[in-house]
């Protein structure tokens, strides 16, 4: 399996995406007969077929990826934290209890 060039990647996507009768059901139908959303392709078949875009329309597609990539972000702010932040060291540590062996369960 070779990789595309931009201009046979470009004609890929036009021939699946400029058919005016696509719709979600019968791209699925052209993925399950052969190997139609390859090389280079696949993640964006994949996110239509998981509905994680929410129509083969393009034009909806940037404002989707924009909020979704937004939305990764305030998690990742949220759960993922520096092991070095000033708050941490600001604030005393009990080491008896912040530790992966500890028994305290407060």
């Amino acid at each position: 399996m070779s990789k595309l060039t931009l201009e046979q990647a470009k004609a890929k996507w036009d021939y699946i995406f400029r058919d005016p009768l696509l719709t979600l059901t019968s791209l699925r139908e052209k993925g399950v007969k052969g190997n139609f959303c390859s090389n280079g392709l696949r993640s964006v078949c994949w996110k239509l077929y998981l509905s994680y875009l929410p129509s083969v329309d393009t034009s909806t597609w940037s404002l989707t990826l924009n909020k979704e990539r937004q939305h990764y972000a305030d998690l990742r702010q949220k759960y993922i934290t520096s092991p070095t932040s000033e708050s941490d060291l600001d604030n005393t540590i009990d080491l008896n209890v912040n530790h992966p062996l500890s028994l305290d369960e407060s």
